[in-house]
């Protein structure tokens, strides 16, 4: 009896590991054709089908939530709330019509931006991120997926508010009473130059210290 069980047991072992091999087989077989197919794109080709990727809920926008999943993707060591951080500042930073989210051509100066960091070309970095985000284990879970979902319009909320931030910050008026302030010229105010400069605005050296 223990004979019969130990051969099917062996039995059953031999046909889950052809099972699994032949998933595996199958799987690389897939990665390689899409690589294969990604190689005879043209650049804008490659940019639709990552964008489009990306794109989970197809409205034709990348949204934080999105990209954030699409980030983890890319880098398993980012944890969940930081993606969504990450996310939220790029978003934020290139999105030039000010609706939160990224149309393609926003998406394409994202990416740009990437390949002036990363040092390689458009080609290259498409492939790649293609691959990652098709056929990565990492990215969020279905816990995530739904936290993010829930999130996506508090999400949209925080990049509007990064957004009317940064325009703040790039306001003329705000420039120069930086520029004012920052006496070196080195992009940077340390302390003795905020006490300098509102000592400039009040004529009292005592009273901006304090302030400073």
């Amino acid at each position: 009896l223990k004979k019969k069980a130990s051969a099917a047991s062996a039995t059953d072992y031999v046909k889950f590991s052809r099972a699994a091999l032949e998933f595996q087989i199958v799987a690389l077989q897939a990665q390689l054709d899409l690589l294969n197919g990604l190689s005879k794109m043209s650049d804008e080709e490659k940019l639709t089908t990552l964008y489009e990727i990306l794109d989970k809920d197809g409205d034709g926008q990348i949204d934080a939530n999105e990209l954030a999943d699409g980030l983890r993707k890319c880098d398993e060591s980012l944890a969940f709330a930081d993606s969504l951080q990450a996310a939220v500042a790029a978003v934020a930073t290139f999105d030039t019509d000010d609706d939160a989210k990224l149309n393609k051509a926003e998406f394409r100066r994202f990416l740009d931006t990437l390949l002036d960091t990363l040092g390689c070309n458009f080609h290259d970095l498409s492939e790649l991120l293609v691959m990652q985000i098709l056929f990565s284990d990492s990215g969020n879970n279905p816990l995530e997926n739904a936290i993010g979902e829930a999130m996506s319009e508090p999400l949209n909320e925080a990049v509007r508010e990064t957004e009317a931030y940064r325009d703040v910050l790039l306001d003329d008026r705000m420039v120069a009473l930086y520029n004012m302030f920052d006496l070196n010229g080195d992009g940077k105010v340390e302390f003795k130059e905020v006490a300098l400069g509102l000592f400039k605005m009040t004529d009292n050296m005592e009273d901006s210290s304090k302030t400073a």
